[in-house]
């Protein structure tokens, strides 16, 4: 069944629109979704948006708003694949065994950084 849904009522592409909210509620509310989407993504689907440059994409559209600290650390449990605050030290091993997809998802927090500041 749910290979039914994703890509046909599920699409990463809309998600990537839908981010563009100056809401940084609502924008966190979407990582999250995303955040859930590539847990259940396929191989295929993931490849998908890595070809049509999603985090790219992502982070352009983030960029043109203020980040938060809140959605920041959305971005940080995409990566780590788990929750992590800004305030906790993580251990290097922990990058070096995170799968490359994940690796990816830095692009954004880049983005983030770069209006924060």
């Amino acid at each position: 069944m749910l290979e039914d849904v994703m890509d046909k009522l599920i699409q990463a592409d809309t998600f990537l629109v839908l981010v563009y909210h100056p809401s940084p509620a609502i924008q966190r509310g979407v990582i999250k979704l995303l955040d859930a989407y590539f847990n259940r993504a396929s191989k295929e689907q993931k490849d998908k948006l890595l070809k049509n440059r999603g985090f790219s994409l992502l982070a352009d559209q983030l960029n043109l708003h203020q980040g938060t600290q809140e959605l920041l650390e959305c971005f940080i449990e995409v990566f780590f694949g788990r929750r992590i605050g800004l305030d906790k030290e993580f251990d290097l091993e922990d990058v070096k065994n995170i799968e490359l997809f994940q690796k990816w998802s830095v692009i954004p927090v880049l983005g983030l950084i770069e209006t924060s500041l």
